[in-house]
């Protein structure tokens, strides 16, 4: 395994233990909060997440893959599909609808109660969490 490899999956298990903490703990506890308490947390996590080391482990399996293919690492099927699901499934899936959902948030304009916001947020929470799985267990398989 190349050290491009060893990051790339180290940047996998980072970003499934993120999404695991927040589909089984923190999620959970703000949808029993209160819709305007649960809200303003939820909007401070919202600003405390967007920083550097997140956003390198974020957006860093792109760039390694892509190191990978252009330096003529051997790349196994395994790491191709792993690749595929961590790009639609985590990726895909937060600029597509967690990312609106927090802006709505932000922007206090919910579409819904605080509720359904929290289970419509951690729908898609779930989608990363499994594709974060999946690709992670196929990097390393």
């Amino acid at each position: 395994m190349s050290i491009f490899q060893v990051v790339y999956v180290l940047c996998l298990a980072i970003q499934l233990g993120f999404y695991f903490s927040f589909s089984n703990t923190i999620m959970p506890v703000l949808g029993k909060q209160a819709g305007n308490v649960g809200q303003r947390i939820m909007q401070d996590i919202n600003k405390q997440v967007e920083n550097d080391q997140f956003l390198g482990s974020f957006f860093a399996p792109i760039f390694l893959f892509i190191a990978m293919i252009l330096l003529g690492n051997p790349i196994d099927w395994q790491i191709y599909l792993s690749f595929v699901i961590y790009f639609v499934g985590v990726i895909g899936v937060t600029i597509a609808f967690n990312m609106p959902l927090n802006r709505q948030l932000a922007n206090r304009k919910i579409r819904t109660d605080w509720t359904d916001f929290v289970q419509q947020w951690s729908r898609w929470n779930h989608v990363r969490t499994g594709s974060a799985l999946v690709a992670l267990a196929l990097a390393i398989s």
